[in-house]
């Protein structure tokens, strides 16, 4: 079977308000990792309102690489030895579940310092020429659930924001500031034994935080007025001859606009092309498909 290669796929956000274009191709990422502030919501007593603005000044705390979770944090600040050495995991706070037993399953000890919720927080500067962009916060992996703000404004709560697989992207252009300093903060909750989380390694001593944290990257992205996401070609090959493959080609937009807006929808490949025009209602996500 021939190699199929995808070279395009593109689309021509009209706004129709304005009669202009925009392109809807991520520029490059600005990736969150270094320079997190950790620490216990019990030893703050400022709100994520307060917390997201520089007018919060961070005493004591620990400043840790995400992804992180809280435990290996601490772990690499030496606040406890290394779990993976002797007995040292029992030593932990928190650690009193059964030797053998399932933690995933059993209620956190009302004494753990896990029980409580966990601040992660973060000051970075926005490129100027972000201005006039479309602005995404990513998260690709929280465990359990969080609350999280963003220059003094809340981005999404906890209720909604949960799950230790899930990813999740949320349109902060309202609340980024271009060429200043913004500041993040992530308030995480450890899964409780009645949450589906990471509950599957049951060979593996669960560490006391029940793997809470910022357990994968956070990161920034920008677009035109619609995104693009999850560009995905799917073949199906006939057999027993493996001469033909039927293509599909999916996409998901994102219309980041508070007002509808129209456009085309390109896939070309080798010496095809097609297209399909595609209207998206205001802040409607629509997956597209060839």
């Amino acid at each position: 079977m021939r190699r199929i290669l995808l070279l395009l796929l593109l689309f021509l956000c009209q706004v129709c308000a304005h009669g202009a274009y925009g392109t809807t191709a991520s520029n490059e990422v600005l990736s969150l990792s270094h320079g997190w502030w950790l620490q216990s919501s019990c030893k703050i007593d400022a709100k994520g309102d307060v917390l997201s603005t520089p007018r919060f000044k961070p005493a004591g705390g620990y400043t840790v690489t995400v992804p992180t979770t809280v435990v290996a944090a601490l772990v690499k600040h030496h606040v406890y030895s290394d779990p993976d050495f002797g007995m040292n995991l029992r030593q932990i706070p928190g650690t009193t579940y059964p030797i053998g037993g399932n933690f995933s399953n059993i209620p956190m000890p009302p004494d753990s310092p896990f029980g409580t919720s966990w601040w992660y927080r973060k000051e970075f500067v926005l490129p100027a020429s972000d201005q006039g962009k479309t602005i995404w916060l990513n998260f690709h992996g929280i465990n359990y659930r969080a609350n999280v703000w963003l220059n003094g404004k809340q981005i999404a709560n906890s209720n909604d924001m949960a799950g230790a697989w899930r990813t999740w992207e949320f349109n902060v252009t309202q609340a980024a500031q271009p060429g200043k300093t913004n500041v993040l903060a992530v308030q995480v909750y450890a899964p409780t034994e009645n949450d589906l989380a990471i509950t599957f390694v049951d060979w593996n001593p669960a560490p006391p935080d029940k793997n809470m944290g910022l357990w994968r990257g956070v990161d920034i992205a920008t677009s035109g007025p619609v995104a693009l996401r999850y560009l995905t070609v799917l073949s199906k090959v006939d057999s027993p001859q493996n001469d033909k493959a039927h293509l599909t080609v999916t996409a998901l937009l994102k219309n980041a606009l508070n007002r509808p807006v129209k456009g085309t929808l390109k896939a070309k490949f080798e010496n095809v092309a097609v297209e399909q025009d595609v209207e998206l209602a205001a802040g409607e996500s629509k997956d597209v498909v060839f």
